[in-house]
């Protein structure tokens, strides 16, 4: 899915009472807004979201707090097998950068990171249950 101005794009599950969202098929998940001027963005999942496949965030190593975020407003299930691939913009400073914020129940670590290659650390449910969060 890519969106071709700042919009955040929303994926809908196509029910309204509540279904559940499917990335799966070893799919990469990308942000990217080219109109917004910083090219971080939201993506938003309008109900539950079973994830296979990997995911790969950018950061402003620079500005902590400052990512690409997905947000599932219902539940997320991280499906053995996938992956995180953070891509870090600028050097890394001290901070945390939240990077999938769910409706609240805890979610999985994903199976592989590049945290060796970025220096970043990944931690599930933190700040929150339901939040995945890197840190430098």
């Amino acid at each position: 899915m890519e969106t071709m101005d700042s919009t955040n794009p929303t994926l809908i599950d196509g029910q309204t009472s509540q279904g559940t969202a499917t990335i799966a098929g070893n799919a990469w998940l990308v942000i990217n807004l080219p109109g917004t001027g910083s090219g971080y963005g939201k993506f938003t999942v309008d109900g539950n979201l079973n994830f296979s496949g990997t995911y790969n965030p950018m950061i402003a190593g620079n500005t902590p707090g400052t990512c690409d975020t997905l947000y599932v407003d219902q539940s997320m299930n991280v499906q053995p097998g996938s992956y995180l691939q953070a891509a870090v913009n600028g050097t890394p400073i001290p901070g945390t950068w939240t990077i999938i914020i769910t409706g609240g129940n805890n979610i999985n670590k994903f199976s592989g990171n590049n945290d060796s290659a970025t220096g970043l650390h990944d931690t599930n449910n933190q700040p929150e249950d339901g939040d995945y969060q890197l840190s430098f």
